[in-house]
């Protein structure tokens, strides 16, 4: 009955070089692939934020420059009216509009 009983670890004697090879190559290709899905390629702002970057907040400032280095900058055509009629509806409109289309030209 001993004699019979093969461990788990003697499947190692059936080892092939090749087969180890193509499995790495595909787990490192895996690997690749998950590095590139962790962060996306573009990022949608939503109104407060671009309202908070217009307000020179510092929190949605440091976000908004990290999401910069690492991906593309965009937001909806909805939140861009929104802010240009804030813009235009402010005490200081012209500056104001200047500020928005200058952020959104980046977007």
């Amino acid at each position: 009955m001993l004699q019979d009983f093969r461990p788990v670890g003697s499947a190692i004697l059936d080892w092939n070089i090749g087969e180890s090879i193509k499995w790495f190559k595909a787990l490192f290709y895996l690997v690749e692939v998950v590095e590139a899905l962790e962060f996306p390629r573009r990022v949608v702002l939503n109104f407060s934020v671009i309202v908070g970057v217009l307000r020179n907040k510092g929190e949605d400032v440091r976000i908004v420059r990290e999401l910069e280095a690492k991906a593309k900058i965009a937001t909806t055509t909805i939140n861009a009216f929104e802010v240009y009629y804030g813009a235009f509806k402010s005490r200081d409109s012209k500056r104001n509009l200047v500020a928005v289309k200058g952020f959104l030209s980046n977007c």
